[in-house]
């Protein structure tokens, strides 16, 4: 647990203690109270937001390699192997590893999303296949499974990354300053 995190705690329990006091104070009438508690309140989480987003708009592209893992907490994403379907030349297969290093709980991660990118900027979503493990995949302590991805992407791409993001669900690991190890700021760099 970092500094940040015990900062987004704390931050969350002023929120309810902030919203408590307003809410006792206008129901014994003293709107003014609850609206200045409303505006202080307004006010810090501002900074607060405006801090994470300098933090993320500043965090350096990362650059991650094959056999490189990308962990939220215990959950974990690695790609194991990359490269061009000897079978159709415009196909291009990620192998992933998802796993977790808990010891007690179950671990998921929800709403990520994986696509290539090449050298001039393109994105390439995955090509759904019957029988694709999904990215949330319920895993056990210490299990792991394995997820392939498919491709389409052109011959002449070069440079490619995988990203793998955050789409669709509200990722709370967002709001905590400089942890949001699924971003598009961070990618595996395939050839």
């Amino acid at each position: 647990m970092s500094i940040f995190d015990l900062l987004f705690l704390a931050c969350a329990l002023s929120t309810i203690a902030a919203f408590l006091a307003a809410l006792v104070s206008a129901a014994i009438g003293q709107w003014r109270r609850a609206l200045a508690i409303l505006r202080a309140w307004a006010a810090a989480a501002a900074v607060y937001l405006a801090a994470d987003l300098v933090s993320i708009l500043s965090r350096p592209l990362e650059v991650l390699h094959l056999h490189e893992p990308q962990c939220s907490d215990d959950w974990c994403l690695v790609v194991e192997g990359a490269g061009r379907d000897a079978s159709s030349p415009d196909q291009y297969r990620v192998d992933l590893r998802i796993y977790s290093r808990a010891l007690r709980v179950e671990q998921r991660e929800r709403g990520l999303a994986a696509y290539l990118t090449d050298s001039a900027g393109r994105r390439y979503n995955p090509v759904p296949q019957s029988g694709d493990v999904p990215l949330d995949t319920l895993l056990e302590p210490g299990q792991s499974a394995l997820a392939s991805r498919a491709f389409r992407v052109p011959a002449g791409s070069r440079e490619l990354k995988l990203s793998v993001v955050h789409e669709g669900g509200f990722p709370i690991g967002r709001l905590i300053i400089g942890r949001s190890p699924f971003d598009p700021r961070t990618v595996v760099r395939l050839d």
